[in-house]
């Protein structure tokens, strides 16, 4: 008997709806093997090369995928929702361009597709256009107002633009219309956690890890909660969680090593730093923290080398806000030539390694230095230097140069390690007439300390002391403390119940803290500029660094190679002020003493 077109047409189409019925429910294989079937006797049939090749991209076989598509495509282009998968498929290979071209041509088709709008502005979100993403994600929205993952796609949208408020918003109706929407909560987390919301932040990614107990990011969002809360245990299981949920997890990795330096485990900070390097070779932010931890164990080498990963990170305008065009030098002979060189990061930076400039001096022509401007009158006929300009954050150098090279780059263009540190002192003076201001504004004959108790602002809260715990210092009789502190922290010290004059507030460069140092038997100061600018003049100095220090104080010492006059009391515990404010108390009455007997 023979079967008519009409018959076998209406065959193919029972057997298709059977294999979507498998497709729909997840058994992938079986339908895959049905969706073969019908290619074997209609292999021109479009809907069937589509779907096998959906099955294919979810198998992680682009390659088959892309090339069954486009076949339906071919056969049928008037199909919006071909063009939609191929979109998808460049979309999960990262080729955002080509998936925003097909995205475009299903909208030409179907202008009111949701499933193009969104996954348009997925895309477009993706590549850096949060505000052309919005435009997509509203439309969809208008065409539908009940679409939680619109509303969530939203919300990350906004957020990519800081708008905190809305975003939040639209994060909350997201699980208001899908109360078991974990991503949402999750999402939810981090906008309370950029905005310092820990409380918040930790209870909305609680709600999302109930929700989906094993899911990746949200345990690793958690672990950031607990870490910056300094809840090591409960961060560190986290981010193993984490690990055993989904490997590749390069961030987690780096986070877990900045864990264990924090806790002075510096092993297994490396252990989990190299992980992350090895799943993602181009992490800046795993390279750099592996040259701190380098760094401070005293593997100056390997260090330096990680070092320079700095100006790959996302905030590199914090270490200098300008890309230069000109050659880098390599540290070689330079005769007949100007060289740039620009200071960075903070003030501290600047006085610690200017003390290089007079050997680059010595290999070739002219040395141009640019530093901030609250350095700039303190630095003026500094060794080494030819030209000292101010820096500008908002122009480009206008000096004419032939090659630049980073202030910090120096120690491994040198190849320093802890032997060869330069370190003669004192190699920054104060000016003499401000010297003659300082000592006349002191007087007194008796023993003179000067205190810093903060860090700037944008610093580690772990480097600031308050004025509170050391109070035990300033009680001790017939010594003489004066503030040197800048910045908001100045005023901590009159809400507390000591009664120290602050001399810093009366500052206006660090020419007048030299000076004021200058006129002083000691300073005692939490890390710094301060502390490295009473180690470059050699005076003696004292500082109290927290359990896991920056890494130029080296660890289980001391002294420091850096700055022969300086003395470091570290906090044997993580927070434990009091016991290093103990210490430095029982060594000032010594000092005390031995004035008195001089």
């Amino acid at each position: 008997m023979n079967i008519s077109a009409a018959e076998h047409k209406t065959d193919i189409a029972a057997t298709l709806r059977k294999a979507v019925h498998h497709h729909t429910a997840g058994r992938w294989e079986e339908a895959a093997r049905i969706y073969g079937q019908i290619l074997e006797i209609a292999p021109d049939h479009s809907d069937a090369l589509h779907l096998l090749g959906v099955i294919q991209h979810r198998r992680g076989d682009h390659a088959a995928a892309q090339d069954l598509i486009r076949q339906a495509i071919r056969n049928d282009p008037a199909v919006p929702i071909y063009h939609v998968s191929l979109g998808d498929l460049f979309q999960s290979s990262g080729d955002f361009t080509d998936a925003i071209r097909c995205y475009h041509r299903a909208l030409r088709l179907a202008p009111h597709s949701l499933e193009a709008l969104c996954n348009l502005g997925n895309a477009l979100r993706e590549q850096g256009h949060p505000r052309q993403a919005i435009a997509c994600y509203r439309k969809c929205l208008t065409l539908n107002p009940c679409l939680a993952e619109v509303y969530n796609n939203l919300g990350m949208a906004l957020h990519t633009l800081r708008d905190y408020e809305r975003a939040s918003a639209n994060f909350k109706e997201a699980v208001r219309l899908r109360p078991d929407f974990a991503d949402a909560y999750n999402n939810l987390g981090t906008v309370c956690r950029d905005q310092s919301n820990l409380d918040e932040a930790l209870r909305h990614y609680q709600q999302a890890l109930a929700l989906s107990p094993e899911n990746a990011s949200i345990n690793h969002n958690l672990g950031i909660i607990y870490q910056l809360r300094q809840d090591f245990d409960r961060a560190r299981a986290c981010y193993q969680k984490a690990i055993g949920s989904q490997a590749g997890l390069a961030e987690t990795h780096n986070n877990l090593g900045k864990l264990y330096h924090d806790r002075n485990q510096f092993a297994q900070a490396l252990c989990h730093y190299e992980k992350a390097v090895q799943i993602a070779p181009g992490h800046a932010d795993a390279h750099f923290n592996r040259a701190l931890t380098l760094l401070l164990t005293g593997r100056f080498k390997e260090g330096w080398q990680e070092y320079e990963w700095r100006f790959q990170r996302a905030g590199w305008k914090k270490i200098y806000p300008h890309r230069l065009q000109k050659p880098r030098w390599d540290g070689g002979k330079f005769s007949g030539r100007k060289l740039f060189v620009h200071s960075e990061q903070g003030f501290g930076d600047t006085i610690q390694f200017v003390r290089y400039l007079p050997r680059v001096k010595s290999l070739g022509g002219h040395v141009t230095l640019e530093v901030r401007h609250e350095l700039y009158d303190l630095l003026q006929g500094f060794p080494g230097v030819d030209k000292l300009v101010p820096m500008s954050f908002d122009t480009l150098p206008r000096e004419a140069y032939d090659c630049y090279i980073p202030l910090m780059s120096l120690p491994g263009i040198f190849g320093t390690d802890i032997e060869t540190i330069p370190a003669p002192v004192p190699y920054i003076h104060a000016l003499p007439a401000k010297i003659d201001f300082w000592r006349r504004r002191m007087g007194g004959a008796g023993l003179k300390i000067g205190v810093v108790w903060a860090a700037k602002d944008t610093y580690a809260h772990n480097k600031t002391c308050p004025p509170k715990e050391l109070g035990p210092l300033f009680r001790i009789r017939r010594v003489e403390f004066c503030g040197l502190q800048k910045g908001s922290a100045a005023g901590q010290i009159k809400k507390s119940a000591v009664e120290v004059q602050n001399l810093g507030e009366e500052f206006a460069t660090f020419a007048d803290t030299a000076a004021a140092i200058e006129c002083l038997d000691l300073v005692v100061s939490v890390d710094t500029a301060v502390a490295h600018l009473a180690g470059a003049m050699g005076k003696p100095v004292w500082i109290l660094l927290p359990h896991s220090p920056d890494w130029r104080w080296l660890v289980d010492r001391e002294d420091s190679p850096w700055y022969p006059t300086m003395r470091l009391f570290r906090q044997p515990r993580p927070g434990d002020w009091q016991a290093v404010v103990r210490t430095v108390k029982a060594q000032l009455r010594r000092l005390r003493a031995a004035k008195h007997e001089a």
